[in-house]
């Protein structure tokens, strides 16, 4: 009864969720959410659908594929903040259920809540469903295109063109997502499955064709290319900063570097229980025999060690940044306990109780994280800024917001770009604008040059926020 359809359904609607509450309450104030949630305003806002910006007007870093997706939202919906977030979420849901199903052919009944549970039950994966980020697009675009080499290496069928058109076009997604690092992910473990395959004399017949895989580099490189021509801070930032920048070691790093056993902490860490199970199961001869003999398992093992293996050889590391390599992990443990379980071994008691262990951490970390973050008021700003756009729009009123290190106010306040102190205060003397957003201090700064004036609406200081603001407006004579 515990491995029915109604149980597994259930599993699924918990983790589902786990995914749209995490992130409770939304607001743009860390993990450079403003940054990605800029570059989508600003193509609506400014037309800007090539290169964008962040909000202090540096060159956003990334291609604008993420950014077209949520502009298209935002024009159907009018709604910035699922437009923002629905992204990521639908990418993770289509990964669920896809693990889900294919976990449920490899073993029935039980694969799928395994392979669901494993993605879904984590530390991580619910924080990055609705987080304004690229990881879970990126990561679908991986899983998917990793997926298709699975079925040919299943089937054994010659590949047709749909299908060398599905791995272009997955892999052109990731490539104007994230630039390149799909590579980082998929070909190491394409070059040592085909390697042992040949050592073996194993057909393997995983490589769909050397233009699927780097014809999508040269739209990539078209936009860099346009890019650097285009802005010299564009080769700064995105050439030198971005992508070399994650080579560089020592004192000269752009980026903060991390030892090489990094990533391998933090999946031991966020993924447990399931990652003690993957640790466990090739010492069993049974499963180490398996993994030689099953090609399709043997791939999972190329594809995901291959992609963990590179990036934890690259200095610059972020612990979101290893997602990629999870789904495929989540299909060889199923893989692993299938065999277990036919080797005699109480797979399903020792899967009933991760599952269990695993909810309770999941669950209960995401229940703290969202209590903690409404009590410390994380939402603050956020507030803040939908009550200076009712009042202003109800009446009418003209406003600027002066610069600020909260990148996430001027999405806020729906605003295109910050205005300097002088020249905001300079438009209030000209009567250009009607009401002022100020920080702290500008306020205590610049309130002598305003007058007369009146503070209509200021935010709180929450527990974990230093900023505060303040809505000044004009004061018009009675």
């Amino acid at each position: 009864m515990f491995w029915s359809a109604t149980a597994q359904r259930v599993l699924l609607a918990v983790i589902v969720v786990l995914f749209c509450v995490r992130n409770l309450p939304w607001h743009l104030d860390d993990f450079d959410q403003a940054k990605q949630a800029y570059v989508s305003f600003e193509m609506v806002t400014r037309g800007n659908w090539w290169f964008q910006h962040t909000p202090s007007q540096n060159i956003a870093t990334k291609p604008p594929l993420a950014g077209w997706i949520s502009a298209a939202l935002f024009l159907t919906t009018r709604w910035w903040d699922g437009a923002w977030r629905v992204p990521s979420l639908v990418s993770g849901l289509l990964v669920l259920l896809a693990l889900a199903r294919l976990g449920n052919r490899l073993w029935p009944g039980i694969g799928g809540s395994i392979a669901a549970g494993v993605f879904g039950l984590n530390l991580m994966a619910p924080r990055l469903a609705t987080l304004v980020r690229t990881d879970m697009l990126l990561t679908a675009f991986i899983f998917f295109a990793g997926m298709v080499v699975y079925e040919k290496v299943r089937s054994g069928s010659p590949w047709r063109a749909r299908e060398r058109w599905t791995i272009f076009l997955l892999i052109l997604g990731s490539m104007l997502t994230k630039g390149p690092i799909a590579y980082a992910f998929l070909l190491p473990g394409l070059v040592v499955f085909w390697w042992i395959c040949r050592a073996r004399r194993v057909h393997a017949n995983a490589w769909s064709g050397a233009w699927t895989w780097f014809g999508p580099l040269l739209f990539f490189v078209a936009w860099a290319v346009a890019g650097i021509f285009g802005n010299r801070e564009f080769y700064e930032q995105v050439v030198l900063k971005e992508f070399l920048g994650r080579f560089t070691v020592g004192e000269q790093a752009v980026h903060r570097n991390q030892p090489v056993y990094f990533y391998l902490t933090h999946i031991l860490r966020d993924f447990a229980p399931w990652t003690f199970l993957l640790i466990a199961l090739p010492f069993l001869k049974s499963v180490r025999r398996m993994l030689l003999e099953n090609r399709t398992a043997l791939w999972l093992v190329c594809w995901s060690v291959g992609g963990l293996v590179v990036m934890s050889v690259v200095p610059s590391k972020r612990p979101d940044r290893i997602f990629p390599v999870v789904p495929p992990l989540c299909l060889l443990l199923v893989h692993g306990l299938r065999e277990l379980h036919t080797s005699s071994w109480p797979a399903k008691r020792v899967v009933a109780v991760c599952i269990a262990v695993a909810l309770f951490a999941s669950g209960g970390y995401t229940v703290f994280n969202i209590v903690k973050d409404y009590r410390s008021h994380e939402g603050l700003l956020a507030e803040f800024g939908a009550r200076v756009r009712e009042r202003a729009q109800q009446n009418g009123l003209r406003y600027l917001v002066t610069t600020s290190k909260d990148e996430g106010m001027l999405l806020y306040l729906r605003k295109a770009e910050f205005s300097k102190p002088r020249d905001a205060i300079a438009a209030w003397k000209a009567g250009e604008i009607d009401a002022l957003v100020l920080n702290k201090k500008d306020f205590e700064n610049g309130l002598s040059a305003l007058a007369p004036w009146l503070v209509a609406d200021q935010s709180g200081v929450g527990a974990s926020k230093n900023s505060q603001y303040f809505f000044v407006v004009r004061n018009q004579p009675q």
